[in-house]
């Protein structure tokens, strides 16, 4: 085979590989769940356009009152979302748990 036979194939595979690998990129839709838990507000928010806020009422004598974020995280689990990082943090004296799931878009 000549050089410029050869320079054409490896061109040619080299161009379908790379489109190969553009195509297969998975996207995914984002959401994250935040819990204030001293105001036990719990918020939902999409892809930054659909946001939801739900106010929690106390349930039992538990002082640790995050099973409606872990149910909302249960929930969205079961409509497909895959969680995929938690997070904590304080807003003055407030905690502030956070889950981040994502969701593949077909």
């Amino acid at each position: 085979m000549t050089t410029k036979i050869k320079t054409t194939l490896l061109v040619g595979l080299l161009s379908l590989g790379v489109l190969t690998g553009m195509k297969a990129q998975v996207k995914y839709d984002y959401a994250m769940i935040t819990y204030r838990f001293n105001d036990k507000i719990l918020e939902v928010d999409i892809n930054g356009e659909i946001y939801k806020r739900i106010d929690v009422a106390k349930k039992g004598d538990s002082y640790y009152i995050v099973p409606a974020a872990l149910s909302q995280v249960k929930k969205m689990n079961n409509e497909g979302w895959e969680l995929f990082d938690t997070g904590n943090n304080l807003v003055g004296v407030n905690p502030l748990f956070i889950f981040y799931l994502r969701k593949k878009i077909e």
